[in-house]
């Protein structure tokens, strides 16, 4: 009797181990799979916007997945470097600082952003960005992300659409920040180091 209690132990002790692995191995598999499918859906919408804004933005700045043109920016790069081990197939990254102003729907604002792009072999250039925007008298900020993909054009400029995303617990000017997601449309010019785009908000 001993001993088949004790296998019946061991048993539901091994049923129990075994169950637990499934559940960490399952919590492991998510913490992987919903960043990527975050990425491939904003990658999509990039694809679907740029697309639409290069072939139907009408006089009024609005198509019908864009809005108003809301934002526009002018800026400089301010720090530029190679990091990490190039890849055996020549793909290697840099990470980009940026400051510029501009004005978000009338109200003047300052940002900083820092990318890392991803230089591939193919020409293409992706990257992820994290900023911040700061109202002029410094009393407001908001944190931003971008998400774009772009491409080295023939005169030695990026052209880099991007979708943006915002968060503020801010009350005041930039409240609409709160929840505020935005494409743009990147051109930079490494030579002069400067940087430029517009932004229109998604509807």
């Amino acid at each position: 009797m001993h001993i088949r209690d004790h296998r019946e132990h061991s048993s539901n002790m091994n049923i129990k181990i075994s169950s637990l692995y499934r559940q960490d191995f399952s919590v492991f598999l998510l913490s992987l799979l919903v960043p990527l499918a975050v990425i491939c859906c904003i990658t999509n919408y990039i694809q679907l916007a740029v697309a639409e804004t290069q072939d139907s933005i009408n006089s009024n700045n609005q198509t019908s997945l864009l809005g108003q043109l809301v934002y526009e920016v002018h800026g400089k790069i301010v720090g530029q470097r190679e990091v990490g081990v190039r890849g055996p197939d020549g793909t290697f990254k840099v990470e980009v600082s940026y400051t510029g102003t501009g004005s978000f729907k009338g109200v003047n604002v300052t940002e900083m952003w820092t990318f890392l792009n991803t230089h591939r072999p193919d020409g293409v250039i992706q990257g992820v960005g994290h900023g911040t925007v700061t109202t002029k008298d410094h009393s407001e900020i908001a944190n931003a992300e971008g998400y774009g993909r772009g491409h080295l054009e023939a005169g030695g400029k990026i052209k880099y659409p991007t979708v943006q995303l915002y968060s503020t617990n801010s009350t005041g000017k930039v409240s609409f920040l709160k929840t505020f997601i935005g494409l743009s449309k990147w051109q930079v010019d490494d030579k002069a180091k400067s940087y430029t785009y517009k932004m229109w908000e998604l509807n």
